[in-house]
């Protein structure tokens, strides 16, 4: 089993463009950049990356700083949004 690229959902992709064009564009580069770096090392890593213990610690401050800024992304367009 390779290890999953990270896609974001329609959803997620409005709320980001919505961001790059209104509140913040560098952030958004930011996340692109996270988001590629991510899906670069899971192809590099093959098929059997997930069994790779470098691999492994290498992705996770990546996935941990994606999460981190995307959930922080949406909940402020959520707040802005319900004002």
């Amino acid at each position: 089993m390779t290890i999953a690229f990270i896609k974001l959902n329609s959803y997620e992709n409005r709320v980001i463009q919505f961001w790059k064009e209104n509140v913040n564009a560098a952030s958004v580069t930011h996340l692109d950049v996270l988001i590629d770096s991510y899906n670069e090392h899971a192809v590099e890593a093959g098929p059997n990356g997930q069994f790779c213990e470098y691999t492994r610690e290498m992705l996770a401050p990546l996935k941990a700083e994606i999460d981190d800024r995307l959930e922080t992304i949406l909940e402020r367009y959520a707040d802005w949004a319900s004002d």
